[in-house]
């Protein structure tokens, strides 16, 4: 090769990598849109698929303890009479395509009548709920997951949530306890 070919060679080289670096940024996003490629998000819809009252009464005579988990909790709700009315829900509170999907799970209570005036008394419950959808499978290395957040009786409860990649799920961000047991990353 002639010495006058090599600075032309590194000339090419040089405005090829200047051309790359600036193509980058608007080239990056379409790669998502290759077969193959998915730009992966968290569940799109949250249900409950599993409520019911284990015992009421007086809370001395119930296990007064909560045992939370990614997508199932066993909990107790004081109430004001021992025959409330207890209801679930789910809210999403992250947008639609968000690559973590946060959700409150609500349990409500209705709770009509005097208070009971020989006891506290409360409601044992277990609650499932089930997550379905979201961008799934793929080659990207994207960072997506789901959070779950507990709400009894307007109260966070407990947090749970399962994210990969370096998106930030931890609960602390909510105010609600994290709950170590439920809380994994990959």
């Amino acid at each position: 090769m002639a010495s006058s070919s090599i600075p032309r060679l590194l000339g090419v080289a040089c405005c090829c990598l200047i051309v790359g670096v600036a193509a980058g940024p608007v080239v990056a996003p379409a790669a998502t849109a290759l077969p193959g490629v998915t730009d992966r998000t968290g569940a799109t819809d949250l249900r409950v698929v599993e409520f019911e009252v284990l015992a009421a009464g007086c809370a001395s005579n119930l296990d007064t303890g909560g045992v939370g988990g990614m997508y199932e909790t066993e909990g107790f709700v004081p109430t004001r009479t021992a025959n409330a009315t207890l209801s679930a829900w789910v809210e999403r509170t992250s947008p639609e395509g968000a690559d973590l999907s946060t959700f409150r799970v609500h349990v409500d209570v209705e709770s009509d009548g005097p208070t009971n005036g020989t006891c506290r008394t409360g409601v044992r419950y277990r609650l499932a709920v089930e997550p379905s959808g979201g961008a799934r499978g793929g080659l990207g290395l994207d960072a997506y997951g789901t959070r779950v957040v507990w709400v009894v009786d307007g109260d966070q409860w407990h947090c749970s949530s399962s994210y990969t990649g370096r998106i930030d799920g931890d609960c602390s961000s909510l105010g609600a306890p994290q709950d170590p047991a439920a809380a994994s990353t990959a």
